[in-house]
């Protein structure tokens, strides 16, 4: 293949001459040969040249905004700019890198605990955070010399009485640093302050108000973006001076386990923890968040196998469990939530002696302590009273000293419980009556204080609850009427009387327990008819009955007999064993407020006719009994020996206006 060039050949089939689409001027592409011996240079070409500032990424440039600008994140030349990021998008959008954001978590003030004359202190960096990417190191200082590397970082400070100032400076995996500083004061051991006293009723917890960057509370920690002025309520949990910005809350949500809400509201859903129904993560709280003041953060915490401390059985087999406030061993597999949390978020300091305000809904009302009555607590001789066990008493204030969640609507509600709380309505009803008639008795005022206060918050919390809407099922009178009455509220103690309530018209259940519990014959509601107990009375002769239904689900106006027709699963003789083991408990509750002179602010007649006949009535006179309803007459009891010794000797029926049951 010879290039014949007199002959005009150029080429010669792949003997192209050495020529190349680039010594012919192009910048890229290939040649061949035509059949006539010619070049072909239609595969050569020429790249244009990138246009920097055409909105469009082209070869060699790593960004294009459209402009010709430095100082914007994208340079004259269509490179990123030192400290910038930028989209691929066209044209690119290009904004400043945010540096890490350092957050310390160390206490403000604290004592020479062992009068050493110094006290360690840890700092703590874990909350920092970087909005744009991830902290890649921390480095802390104490006056300008470097005392650490690590996330956490502990320190020995002398006991002087004045502040030491540690700074902690982040680096995010672009360089860029955020810093913050925290002071430290260490107090020398000093002699004990006496309690606060008010009058005669001391309140051994510390009202101390400091700034604070995280807090803990139980297995809670919150960490804050700086320091903010916090305290403590009388009846447990803390509160903060806000709007606060919470950036983390440990432990850390994760697989639909240890969830947060802000000022849940009563419905079916929640976002605490996937294994109980109605889970959303829509109402899931997001953090980081800024939160406002007027508002509450509730924390759960998920129940693990590390909460175990002890073991139960169930079908035959030995499980981990976790002790009850009460000393009952239940299956951590029964309990989904271990513990709850809460915040409050104040626009300044309380009263000293603040109650926690209600942690559901936007209302969060105050409460002080020192402005309750407490000369309207009658004193009842304990003579001849069984009094409840020094590990008994301890157990009472533990069941009510932490949150009751108790805002996921009817039975399921039960469900929402934490471990650290009761779990079935028998339970809560029995400790209801405990509580309520161990307040009467005439006590050292230092035994029955925080029993007091506790209930109080307990019928503040029931009330605020039930005031949006239908809330947990386990949901009773005393505690709602005990806080009105003892807070000097006419809203809350009128809640029940009131015509106008939200409630009135959205059914029983909603107005407490027992509301749908305990009828007078008189009000039945079912279409069965006897044709053996006369109208008027139930089969016993009580004109107060019983039903765990309404309408053709009641049984108490039928003979065991005619059970089988009661319109409802298992029929009558299950209604009855209800009664029997279940809805009982009520009249320790009753009791008290009739002590306290508040029962006609139930509305409710027939709660008080059915704890007498609950207490009076003998069911071994009935004949036949046994046979008729399957259980023996003396398994109708339940009271504890604290409730049974108060009425023997303080119920008065005609002194106290008791209303008859048969």
């Amino acid at each position: 293949m010879v290039i014949q060039s007199a002959a005009g050949e150029t080429c010669d089939g792949s003997n192209m001459g050495g020529n190349t689409c680039q010594n012919l001027g192009y910048d890229e592409g290939g040649v061949s040969c035509y059949a006539n011996c010619t070049l072909n240079t239609t595969q050569c070409r020429n790249i244009p040249s990138p246009v920097c500032g055409n909105g469009v990424i082209e070869s060699g440039e790593t960004c294009d905004d459209a402009n010709m600008r430095s100082g914007d994140g994208c340079s004259v030349s269509c490179a990123v700019e030192s400290g910038w990021t930028c989209t691929s998008a066209n044209p690119s959008n290009c904004s400043p890198k945010q540096p890490p954001q350092a957050v310390i978590s160390a206490p403000s003030s604290v004592t020479d605990s062992d009068g050493n004359g110094s006290e360690i202190i840890t700092l703590d960096g874990a909350g920092s955070f970087d909005p744009d990417g991830s902290v890649k190191s921390y480095r802390w200082e104490k006056t300008g010399i470097s005392i650490g590397t690590a996330v956490q970082q502990t320190v020995t400070q002398v006991a002087d009485g004045s502040a030491h100032s540690y700074k902690l400076t982040v680096t995010d995996n672009d360089g860029l640093t955020g810093a913050a500083t925290v002071n430290v004061v260490v107090h020398p051991k000093s002699t004990p302050e006496p309690p606060i006293v008010d009058g005669d009723w001391p309140y051994d917890f510390d009202p101390a108000i400091s700034m604070r960057s995280s807090i803990t509370q139980g297995e809670v920690t919150f960490y804050f973006d700086k320091a903010y002025q916090s305290g403590r309520f009388l009846t447990g949990g803390h509160w903060v001076v806000g709007p606060v910005t919470i950036t983390r809350i440990t432990p850390d949500y994760s697989n639909q386990n240890n969830g947060v809400m802000l000022n849940p509201q009563t419905s079916g859903s929640h976002a605490y923890d996937g294994d109980v129904s109605g889970f959303t993560t829509n109402l899931l709280l997001p953090i980081p968040s800024k939160i406002s003041h007027g508002s509450s953060v509730v924390k759960a915490v998920s129940s693990r196998l590390d909460h175990a401390n002890c073991t139960t059985k169930y079908n035959g087999e030995d499980f981990p469990g976790i002790l009850s406030p009460l000393g009952h061993c239940e299956r951590i597999a029964s309990t989904a939530i271990h513990s709850a949390e809460v915040l409050t978020v104040l626009s300044g300091v309380p009263p000293r002696l603040s109650l926690r305000p209600p942690f559901v809904g936007s209302e969060k009302p105050l409460y002080d302590i020192q402005n309750v009555d407490f000369n309207l607590i009658p004193t009842l001789s304990t003579d001849g009273i069984t009094l409840p066990s020094s590990s008994k008493r301890a157990g009472l204030l533990n069941v009510i000293k932490a949150p009751w969640l108790m805002h996921k609507t009817e039975w399921s509600g039960r469900d929402l419980h934490p471990s650290n709380t009761l779990d079935y309505h028998e339970e809560i009803t029995s400790y209801y009556s405990d509580v309520a008639v161990f307040i009467l008795l005439d006590l050292p005022k230092v035994e029955k204080r925080s029993l007091i206060a506790y209930m109080i918050q307990r019928g503040m919390d029931d009330y605020f609850t039930h005031k949006i809407g239908h809330g947990d099922s386990s949901f009773y009178y005393y505690p709602v009427l005990f806080a009105g009455h003892l807070l000097n509220d006419p809203d809350i103690l009128n809640f029940f009387k009131d015509s106008h309530n939200a409630l009135s018209d959205q059914g029983s259940r909603m107005k407490t327990r027992s509301r749908d519990k305990f009828y007078f014959s008189s009000d039945g509601t079912s279409k069965i008819v006897s044709t053996i107990v006369p109208k008027g009375r139930g089969w016993t002769g009580a004109k107060v009955l019983f039903r765990k239904q309404t309408s053709n689900g009641e049984h108490e106006h039928l003979h065991p007999t005619e059970w089988s027709k009661v319109d409802a699963s298992g029929g009558g003789s299950k209604m009855e064993s209800y009664r029997r083991c279940c809805d009982k408990g009520f009249e320790g509750m009753a009791f008290a407020l009739q002590i306290l002179g508040i029962s006609s602010y139930t509305d409710h007649p027939p709660l008080f006719a059915y704890a007498r006949r609950w207490k009076e009535e003998n069911l071994s006179l009935i004949p036949n009994f046994k046979t008729l309803t399957g259980a023996d007459p003396s398994s109708y009891g339940g009271s504890s020996a604290l409730v049974d010794s108060v009425w023997k000797k303080h119920f008065n029926a005609s002194s106290q206006g008791w209303p008859a049951w048969k």
